[in-house]
């Protein structure tokens, strides 16, 4: 029986030796390519490499798998190849995230690129005028501040602060308010526009009103 569960346990391990070379073989391929790319980012530092010596140790771990039990050494070179993996792991999902958010920035920059374009382009038309332009502009602005006196001197009402436009503004604001006042009293009163005075009831009413005043007067007099 103690035979037959060694031979199990060979078993076992034999094929977790065979599984731990696969995955080595596997990252070492994903280190290679990886370090390739964090060369050409000038990312890469000591922390990141693979410990060579993992994948030597794999063979002894194999032949300590067949020969006998595990030893302290082979299950530390398994435990730092464990941890190794998670690294990596790790590492990919961060490279996920560089990739995106290189792209986004990437897209970023061409549209920035492209607005710098834009200005320099309209800045570039702007620096351009030459002193003939700058002297027909200058001589439209005299024309129009001239005009601007003239038909001040006509409308002297419009120095008048009440006209300008924050006290304008605020008026307009006053004429708004009345005319949504309007509206709502309007459509309040439209239900009564068909409705016609009773004349004969309404008759009664004021001589009503009229005979109780008399009263009134009577006691005060």
């Amino acid at each position: 029986m103690e035979n037959m569960s060694d031979k199990n346990l060979c078993s076992d391990f034999q094929e977790y030796a065979n599984y731990l070379k696969e995955r080595t073989q596997f990252f070492k391929e994903e280190n290679a390519r990886l370090e390739m790319i964090f060369k050409r980012l000038k990312l890469l530092n000591d922390e990141m490499r693979i410990p060579t010596d993992i994948s030597e140790t794999v063979s002894e771990i194999k032949e300590a798998l067949l020969n006998k039990l595990p030893t302290t050494h082979s299950m530390s070179q398994t435990e730092r190849l464990r941890k190794h993996n998670n690294y990596l792991s790790k590492l990919k999902i961060c490279i996920k995230i560089y990739v995106n958010i290189n792209e986004k920035l990437m897209e970023d920059i061409k549209v920035t690129k492209r607005e710098l374009d834009s200005s320099k382009q309209k800045l570039s038309g702007l620096l351009n005028v030459s002193s003939e332009q700058l002297l027909q502009l200058e001589e439209k602005a005299k024309r129009y501040e001239n005009e601007v006196l003239k038909f001040e001197k006509k409308y002297p009402w419009l120095k008048d602060p009440m006209f300008n436009l924050p006290n304008i503004s605020k008026e307009m604001e006053k004429l708004r308010e009345l005319k949504e006042t309007k509206e709502k009293l309007v459509k309040e009163l439209s239900v009564y526009q068909d409705l016609k005075p009773d004349i004969h009831e309404a008759s009664q009413q004021l001589a009503q009103i009229k005979e109780e005043h008399k009263k009134v007067s009577s006691m005060w007099c």
